[in-house]
């Protein structure tokens, strides 16, 4: 009877173990699955700012143009529209978003920008009315009308052309130049 017995439990223990095992296989196939999915996945950063004009993304090494554009409209806002009395508080922003190769230039010529303006009561103001994007040189280029203000006086009214080239480092754009254009008349 004691041998009927542990045969009976022998093969329930048989079965058990084999569930089991195969249980054990199936979790450790589907970690194995896992670990390679986390190992090929690509992060995609959603960023939202205050105000969205437009959707974009940033996903490893890519981004969307559009977040080229608005980030390259915000800091031309920044570079290109200023007064006496905001000209420090915008350029101590702008310097935030430079490349820290980039960064001593910036800001000596913000220094120098700021010193002259606050000397001569100048005022800054651009308008964009064209904006062009170029996601593989991670450059956009702003066309647009540029009044300037020397006090109250209004002694310049010109279409100008500027052109952002940036760097991408870390899942951010970094401002690397500023260049003004000639517009062939």
């Amino acid at each position: 009877m004691d041998a009927n017995y542990f045969k009976k439990n022998v093969g329930k223990m048989q079965y058990q173990r084999n569930v089991l095992t195969t249980f054990c296989f199936i979790v450790l196939l589907s970690n194995l699955l896992l670990v390679l999915l986390a190992l090929t996945k690509r992060e995609r950063i959603i960023i939202v700012p205050p105000t969205i004009e437009k959707e974009f993304w940033i996903e490893g090494k890519k981004f969307s143009p559009t977040y080229l554009e608005q980030f390259g409209i915000f800091l031309a806002q920044l570079l290109l529209n200023k007064s006496p009395e905001s000209v420090s508080l915008q350029n101590r922003i702008l310097l935030r978003f430079v490349a820290p190769d980039y960064y001593p230039i910036f800001k000596k010529a913000l220094e120098q920008e700021k010193n002259e303006m606050i000397e001569k009561d100048l005022s800054y103001i651009f308008f964009p009315d064209k904006v062009q994007v170029l996601p593989e040189r991670k450059q956009i280029i702003l066309e647009g009308n540029r009044l300037a203000y020397l006090g109250t006086e209004e002694f310049l009214n010109e279409t100008q052309r500027y052109i952002l080239n940036f760097s991408f480092a870390r899942g951010s754009l970094l401002l690397k130049e500023l260049v003004k254009e000639e517009i062939p008349q």
